[in-house]
């Protein structure tokens, strides 16, 4: 008698324990639609603590009912523009992604299952937008975490592959340091073959994380795979240019690259100071002229081919000088002589116009006060020694 007591009581207890469990579903449910009813913010708290009640009791943590009203509750907080509703939790829109998946997950009878697809749409592109707001504000922590709670909402609920997110995530990775997981997404897009014809812009952002961390190794070999892939993308091609220019013996490979770009890009005066630099380091003078002069012909004040250009002249000026000085027979010596400052005079326009874009450039200076000095015109020649002196 006692015992068949004993059990039925136990048996109460129980039933007692989970109703009041329940309970607590049902009145987080009604204080959510209190809150979609008047927005106070009170009523949509007491909905959180309910739920949050239930979630953490052996009795409704695995109830399908439970966390998808706890899924619509977060995701309330979510949306809120009330910055105190807003402020009841802190991932909110996390919260609701895990609660809606657990949904799913204890949702045998697929009660729910059609409202949690169609709420973690929405929620993934909520997630998406609300990480380019982080990303913009420069929380790029903040901007991956969303980033990657949308391409899991839909790798793992919806079977696809979202490749603006992964894209986003790389970027928000290595703009915050987080190199390993910049690579791990870099290395999705390139495994993904995203961007089609355009991919091999994900091989350069790839090898840019690698020269952030000083490992010319795979930076290289990133170049590499990335020219044979898309033999035509420039920034390949110019990134491969500047590994040949970094390598003594490599002129000749850096120009073929170069003369690939230009023929891509035939009005970009950098390629062609680029390759014009390239020239004059052959000691080419001809093709270092010439490609001087088309970038010159395309910015007629880009700085760096003015003085590179100048500088051209005026070293060769100087070589037919020193030649000069060894030929003992006056008049040859004198042709010579004549030849070198005819150099020297096509050096100084060239030379006076980089001074005019940038007045500062110390080397500059000294080039034109030599210049000045060699051609005997005084004036010139005070004006620039004391602009030096200051």
């Amino acid at each position: 008698m006692n015992k068949s007591y004993l059990i039925v009581s136990a048996l109460i207890g129980l039933n007692l324990t989970a109703t009041a469990q329940n309970k607590n579903v049902v009145s987080a449910i009604n204080y959510l639609n209190y809150y979609q009813q008047d927005k106070s913010c009170e009523n949509l708290s007491s909905a959180k603590s309910f739920i949050d009640l239930a979630a953490n009791h052996a009795d409704t943590k695995e109830s399908a009912k439970m966390w998808f009203n706890r899924g619509n509750i977060y995701h309330m907080i979510a949306e809120s523009k009330d910055p105190k509703c807003n402020g009841l939790a802190t991932n909110a829109l996390s919260e609701a992604v895990t609660s809606f998946q657990n949904s799913l997950k204890y949702d045998t009878k697929k009660a729910y299952e059609a409202d949690i697809k169609q709420k973690l749409n929405t929620t993934a592109a909520q997630l998406t937008n609300k990480g380019v707001g982080e990303f913009q504000n420069k929380n790029y922590a903040g901007a991956l975490s969303m980033f990657e709670n949308a391409i899991l909402i839909n790798q793992s609920v919806f079977n696809r592959v979202d490749t603006v997110s992964i894209y986003n995530a790389a970027l928000a990775a290595e703009k915050g340091g987080n190199n390993a997981k910049a690579k791990e997404m870099f290395l999705k897009m390139i495994d993904l073959k995203a961007g089609g014809k355009n991919g091999g812009k994900y091989y350069s952002f790839l090898a840019k994380v690698y020269e952030n961390e000083n490992d010319s190794v795979n930076y290289a070999k990133t170049i590499m795979a990335g020219r044979q892939a898309f033999p035509d993308d420039l920034g390949l091609i110019l990134s491969e240019t500047n590994l040949y220019l970094s390598k003594p013996g490599k002129e000749k490979e850096a120009i073929a690259n170069l003369n690939a770009a230009i023929a891509k890009d035939p009005n970009n005066h950098n390629l062609h100071f680029a390759l014009g630099s390239t020239y004059d380091k052959l000691n080419d003078f001809e093709n270092a002229e010439k490609s001087y002069k088309k970038s010159l012909e395309l910015k007629t004040d880009y700085f760096d081919a003015l003085y590179n250009l100048g500088a051209l002249y005026y070293n060769k000026a100087v070589k037919i000088n020193e030649a000069a000085n060894s030929i003992k027979d006056n008049a040859k010596y004198q042709k010579e002589s004549a030849r070198a400052d005819e150099y020297f005079k096509v050096a100084l326009p060239y030379l006076e116009k980089a001074y005019e874009v940038n007045p500062k450039d110390r080397n500059t200076m000294l080039s034109l006060k030599q210049l000045y000095a060699r051609l005997e015109q005084t004036d010139k020649y005070n004006k620039i020694n004391e602009a030096l002196k200051n």
